[in-house]
């Protein structure tokens, strides 16, 4: 019975239906009742007042019905709004109660649904902004990164010296966010014991212990990285270092040198639950590379410093030459018996002339002297320079009287040279020296070159610009 009433009455019926209902019931019915009212009264055939009393009460009682059908479906569209409204300025907390079955009903349940659909969306950008952050933080990473690699690039390429490479690489390696500390270990040219030589956040104090040497042998004979990380248990050695050294991840990361192992990089940190992933691990061989690169751009200067024989600003011969050939034609002296001496010179008071007038001109004064050195030497002399500011000759067949008067001859002539320091204004120098004979002051390149320099000594403390034997 209530179902038969509820499909003979208007609640199941559409929004369309119900406002023409309620239009017709406020409207439309009045009117015809109105109408025949006054048919009635103009055209008065029936005076009952009760009837025309009942006629009006049932037309005043339809209206009231309208007027609340009307309201009945204004209320829930003005709820509605509000309600779409609020979400339409974000708040996607609540949801609308559903007790109508028209259309008012079904855009509340279709609300209710997109509300759903919203709120689901936002969670999920939500996840991917805290996902995008942490993309952003590793492409930040990565960046900086690259600008150290570059920067330790360029003065790999400068041929800086190998401590300061070191020096920088550990720097910059402990600014990846995954490194703690790191240190460089290379075996020893003559134990192949491993030795440190670079580190950061590193206790140098501490002894290789039997765990990381057997670990560090582990890594160098794999010949490739070995990763260390919260995916790794059960190690009795593992744990060992850990606990020693205060790391809870690291990596060992072999060096080479012309395809062979020379050593190892150890980076590492105190991250708990880290695994370290393959940008990570990519990284740091890049650092490795570099690395392996700059100890053979080292080994390979040293060697070209070893076949070097000529100073590069006058192109006298390095102090390495003269030594080696000061010892040679000793050893030719002594084999014929024929007279070797060395003398050697220093310019009186050059660094005070270099910061008066700067490292251009003094270069340039260099060069003037190293000129008039080779102008007074013979064929068979060899002139070298064995320091910023000092010259050497080795002079076979001469003895000792005629060395001596070579060099007072040299100094002469370098005191009477004229430096333009400025315009209109020159400056001159003096230089000092000291010479030694084989076998009267020694028998090796090493005691002449130390009794000349101690005869320099001597002559600087006589007053300079002196000759002394």
């Amino acid at each position: 019975m209530r179902s038969l009433f509820k499909n003979l009455s208007l609640v199941p019926a559409k929004l369309r239906d119900k406002l023409i209902t309620a239009f017709s019931l406020m409207s439309v019915i009045p009117l015809l009742i109105l109408g025949y009212l006054a048919v009635t009264y103009i055209f008065p055939h029936n005076r009952d007042i009760g009837t025309v009393s009942y006629i009006i009460a049932m037309g005043v009682l339809i209206a009231f019905l309208g007027f609340s059908l009307a309201v009945s479906i204004i209320k829930p569209i003005i709820k509605l709004s509000a309600d779409a409204r609020r979400m339409a300025d974000g708040d996607m907390t609540g949801s609308i109660a559903v007790d109508r079955e028209d259309e008012v009903g079904v855009i509340e349940d279709s609300l209710n649904k997109i509300t759903d659909k919203v709120r689901e969306n936002m969670e999920s950008l939500s996840s991917y902004g805290k996902e995008i952050g942490k993309l952003n933080l590793k492409i930040n990473d990565n960046i900086l990164a690259m600008q150290s690699l570059l920067q330790v690039g360029s003065i790999i390429s400068k041929s800086t010296r190998i401590t300061d490479v070191l020096e920088l690489i550990m720097s910059k390696l402990s600014d990846l966010p995954f490194v703690g500390t790191a240190a460089i270990f290379m075996k020893d040219e003559d134990t192949g014991q491993l030795k440190i030589k670079a580190s950061v956040n590193y206790d140098k104090d501490i002894a290789l212990h039997h765990a990381a040497v057997q670990l560090f042998d582990d890594a160098m004979a794999s010949a490739k990285p070995m990763v260390f990380d919260k995916g790794v248990h059960g190690q009795h050695a593992v744990n060992e270092f850990k606990d020693i050294y205060g790391v809870e991840n690291f990596v060992l990361s072999p060096l080479f040198l012309q395809g062979y192992v020379i050593g190892l990089i150890f980076t590492g940190n105190a991250l708990k639950d880290f695994t370290y992933d393959k940008e990570d691990i990519s990284m740091l061989q890049i650092f490795v590379r570099q690395l392996n690169i700059a100890i053979e751009n080292d080994i390979l200067s040293r060697k070209a410093e070893a076949l070097q024989v000529k100073d590069e600003l006058t192109g006298l011969f390095n102090r390495k030459y003269i030594e080696s050939q000061l010892d040679e034609e000793i050893k030719r002296a002594i084999m014929y018996q024929r007279p070797c001496s060395f003398a050697m010179f220093d310019i009186d008071d050059f660094l005070k002339f270099k910061d008066a007038h700067g490292g251009a001109l003094s270069a340039g004064v260099i060069k003037s002297i190293a000129v008039n050195l080779k102008e007074m030497a013979t064929d068979v002399d060899k002139i070298g320079r064995l320091e910023p500011d000092m010259f050497a000759i080795i002079l076979p067949e001469k003895n000792k009287r005629e060395a001596l008067m070579l060099a007072e001859n040299i100094a002469k002539k370098v005191s009477g040279m004229k430096f333009e320091v400025s315009m209109g204004r020159k400056a001159s120098l003096t230089i000092s020296g000291g010479v030694s004979e084989n076998p009267i002051d020694g028998v090796s390149a090493k005691e002449l070159i130390s009794h000349a320099m101690q005869s320099v000594k001597k002559a600087k403390l006589q007053g300079k610009n002196k000759i002394l034997g």
